[in-house]
C-alpha cells in the first residue's frame, strides 16, 4: 500500500459560539497532536480540519456566516472520520448540523468524546448521528488508530 492510500482526512467538531478562543482550539490541538503522533507510528498520513483555524469569533476573516457554513460542511463532508467534543454539544447547533451531514448524507462515522452525561443529555436525533462515543480524547485516537489506521 503506498503513502497515497494511508491518508485521512479528520474533521474536528465542536462547540464555538461563546466560547474564547483558547476555549474552543485548545482540546482540538491537542487532540491533532494525539492524532499525528498515532498516524506517525502507523505509518499514516493524516490531514486535521480544525476550523477554529480558519474562522472564529475573534478574527474575522470571513465575509458572511454562509461562507463559514459552506466551509465547515464541505471539509466536514469530505472528510473520512469526524470527531466531535460532546461538552456543549446539546446547544451547539452548527455542530450538529454538522454532524448529521456527515452521518445521515454521507455515511461518514462521528466518534464522540467527553463525559457520558454529555451524550445522554442528547435528542436521539443527535444521539443517532454518532457512531461510537469515548470517554476521553485518548481512547478515541485509539480507536481510530486500531480501526482505520490498519
Amino acid at each position: 500500500m503506498s503513502c497515497k492510500d494511508k491518508t485521512l482526512k479528520i474533521y474536528l467538531i465542536g462547540k464555538m459560539s461563546g466560547l474564547t478562543f483558547k476555549q474552543m482550539n485548545d482540546w482540538r490541538v491537542a487532540l491533532t497532536n494525539k492524532l499525528n503522533l498515532a498516524a506517525e507510528n502507523a505509518g499514516y498520513n493524516i490531514v486535521v480540519i480544525n476550523p477554529v483555524i480558519y474562522f472564529n469569533f475573534e478574527e474575522k476573516k470571513y465575509q458572511s456566516e454562509k461562507e463559514i457554513e459552506e466551509f465547515d460542511l464541505f471539509h466536514a463532508t469530505t472528510s473520512d472520520i469526524a470527531i466531535v467534543n460532546l461538552e456543549g454539544l446539546e446547544s451547539s447547533d452548527g455542530s450538529k448540523y454538522e454532524m448529521h451531514d456527515c452521518a445521515y448524507h454521507k455515511k461518514i462515522p462521528v466518534i464522540a468524546f467527553g463525559n457520558r452525561v454529555f451524550y445522554e443529555i442528547l435528542h436521539p436525533w443527535t444521539k443517532h448521528d454518532i457512531t461510537r462515543v469515548e470517554p476521553n480524547m485518548e481512547d478515541v485516537v485509539d480507536y481510530i488508530k486500531d480501526f482505520y489506521m490498519i
